[in-house]
């Protein structure tokens, strides 16, 4: 359902549930258009998507790498982008060692690898939560966040 909103698309990821978006939800009223990117498939979304990505790997990062490859944008990535990407990855799946991870993941993970994800950095940090220092450049970064066109 199309609306009059400036606000185009809206990506929610690893929540298919209105009340897990928070006090982000009164956006997905407001968007155009909204993608749902999840890896729990037992979860219905509770609200209208236009795209739905959903299925059963161990990491949510997992989809969106399969995505970027799928349409020729992995190596338009930085190598700080792949690394928080392998952090992801090693985050939801135990570093592959949960029973929820597959062979999608691993991978994704070396999709991510070739393309420069520090290993360095996911044996440092895969292991302790984010600073408040490191969160606030988290959020700098998406407010900073620009689309661009990649593809084949």
């Amino acid at each position: 359902a199309e609306t009059d909103s400036p606000l185009r698309r809206v990506g929610v990821v690893d929540a298919q549930k209105r009340d897990r978006v928070g006090p982000a939800g009164h956006l997905l009223d407001e968007a155009q258009s909204i993608t749902v990117v999840d890896h729990h498939i037992d979860s219905d979304c509770d609200f209208r998507t236009d795209e739905y990505i959903c299925d059963r790997v161990g990491a949510v990062t997992t989809l969106i790498v399969e995505k970027l490859y799928d349409e020729g944008c992995l190596d338009s990535l930085t190598v700080e982008e792949c690394t928080l990407m392998a952090l992801g990855i090693h985050a939801d799946t135990g570093s592959l060692s949960f029973d929820s991870a597959t062979h999608r993941d691993a991978r994704a993970l070396m999709h991510l690898m070739e393309r420069g994800a520090s290993q360095r950095a996911v044996a440092e940090y895969s292991h302790s939560p984010p600073t408040p220092l490191q969160r606030d450049a988290f959020m700098h970064a998406m407010n900073e966040l620009q689309r661009v066109a990649c593809g084949r």
